[in-house]
């Protein structure tokens, strides 16, 4: 060995005749010192073990990965190799997005094909090239048969709505088809209060009532007020079945605050 290396070393090998490893050299003397950087530490290896963490927690951060990785290992990495692991991470635990929006399509029909009565509607955006072979996907409609007709024959005419998307006009006139809802349906729709699904429904069901969830509203009005009772106050309000009940709550709500009563 050259002067200043370090002479450790061990060689093993695996007989035939046992398929046992056996040490066939070992010279345990260090002469270096202690290095935190490891050539066979890529972005390959640090993706390997970090697959069980993007599974469980997809948005954890590049730099959380990467202390956590330090500690656990003692090898230093950069930030863009972590970045690199942690892509390559996802798509083991995700899959390839582009290959799974290329069988989007038989994912409708074969849903459609299992489940009687099921529509599927994708809507994507119109190609600059007509005679393109390719879409960009936009959004996807999906009602269960067996959901719509259970819906159907139950006879509750009472739709909620969570706030999962900025296209509702397109939404309802797909559920409408479906649920056979009309512009004079007496439907009661209940949502959060965002701008889009308000505007949506006051176009399509003119005779619908839309009501508001207490939850959205409390918690609307609890950004400016941090009083524990304002609960029961308002509370009491929501839940009161006859009008002079819930106007005698309101009064208890002004005496209580005046303008989170107004």
């Amino acid at each position: 060995m050259k002067e200043g290396n370090c002479p450790w070393v061990v060689l093993v090998s695996s007989p035939k005749e046992t398929g046992d490893w056996v040490v066939n050299t070992l010279v345990n003397e260090h002469r270096c010192a202690q290095s935190r950087t490891i050539k066979d530490c890529n972005y390959k290896f640090i993706a390997t073990n970090i697959v069980k963490q993007i599974d469980s927690n997809p948005t954890i951060p590049v730099i959380e990965l990467q202390e956590d990785f330090i500690q656990k290992f003692e090898m230093n990495m950069s930030r863009m190799k972590v970045h690199q692991a942690k892509a390559l991470a996802q798509k083991h635990v995700f899959g390839d997005f582009h290959k799974q929006y290329a069988i989007l399509r038989d994912y409708g029909l074969e849903l459609m094909e299992k489940n009687p009565c099921t529509n599927v509607k994708i809507d994507s955006h119109t190609e600059p090239n007509v005679n393109s072979d390719t879409r960009t996907f936009r959004r996807i409609y999906i009602c269960l048969g067996p959901l719509k007709e259970g819906f159907k024959a139950n006879l509750r005419d009472f739709i909620g709505l969570d706030e999962t998307t900025d296209s509702w006009t397109w939404f309802l006139e797909q559920l409408s088809d479906d649920l056979e809802l009309y512009s004079n349906s007496n439907f009661t729709f209940i949502s959060d209060r965002q701008k889009g699904i308000i505007l949506a429904i006051a176009k399509l069901f003119l005779q619908a009532e839309h009501r508001f969830r207490l939850r959205h509203i409390y918690d609307n009005m609890k950004r400016q007020w941090k009083d524990k009772e304002l609960k029961d106050f308002v509370w009491v309000c929501a839940t009161a079945t006859i009008k002079r009940h819930f106007e005698k709550a309101l009064e208890e709500l002004k005496k209580f605050i005046v303008k989170a009563h107004d």
